[in-house]
């Protein structure tokens, strides 16, 4: 297992407010606190950032988010689609309905996030993190996985058809109902109470 890389900061980052910036491509060094962020943007790029207690409505595609921290965030049905995470922590926030599809991450962790119905799919995985959430009923088909790390997380009804499952460990996870592709479950790892599940998957009939 790779071990992750967290972000990093090499200057104290100074306050500011998302609605009042300036419509600029590149930001570095700023930290957002308890905000309703309204704006559009899309196509932005945030270097070694935080943002704590931000709610935020308007759309996020096509963003890249280097050394930058979500806490307490809310996200819900936020499109961030093709976006590109490197060295990015999500900490306990609300994802329910946030569009990551075509997206990208390296070195990103999810922890004791909540995100039901939360799309990752088409995402392209190089060490990704997911422990302690809850992401119920998401989507996770086509992924291109390298080193996926899936810890105690509710993954009940999520869909993982397309996605090649080699490796990946649900052993301690919530997998009830999963959808996934019979061909690609080779190499899965799961807990015998799940392997029952998977075998009736592959039409097998366990006494």
């Amino acid at each position: 297992m790779k071990k992750l890389t967290s972000p990093s900061f090499h200057d104290e980052c100074i306050p500011a407010k998302l609605n009042e910036e300036k419509p600029e491509n590149r930001i570095d060094n700023h930290s957002y606190i308890d905000e309703d962020c309204v704006l559009d943007l899309s196509e932005r790029e945030y270097n070694e950032c935080t943002f704590t207690r931000v709610t935020f409505h308007g759309a996020m595609q096509k963003m890249e988010f280097v050394d930058v921290i979500f806490e307490h965030c809310d996200l819900s049905n936020v499109k961030m689609n093709e976006c590109n995470f490197r060295r990015v922590s999500f900490k306990y926030c609300r994802l329910t309905g946030c569009d990551l599809s075509g997206s990208q991450f390296r070195d990103t962790s999810f922890a004791y996030c909540r995100g039901w119905y939360i799309n990752f799919n088409e995402g392209k995985i190089n060490t990704l993190t997911l422990s302690e959430s809850i992401f119920t009923e998401g989507s996770f088909g086509m992924l291109k996985c390298k080193e996926l790390h899936i810890e105690n997380c509710d993954l009940s009804g999520t869909e993982w058809t397309d996605t090649k499952m080699k490796d990946l460990d649900f052993s301690d996870s919530i997998i009830d109902g999963i959808l996934v592709t019979p061909q690609n479950l080779k190499g899965i790892i799961v807990n015998p109470e799940q392997a029952v599940m998977m075998a009736k998957l592959l039409g097998i009939q366990v006494k």
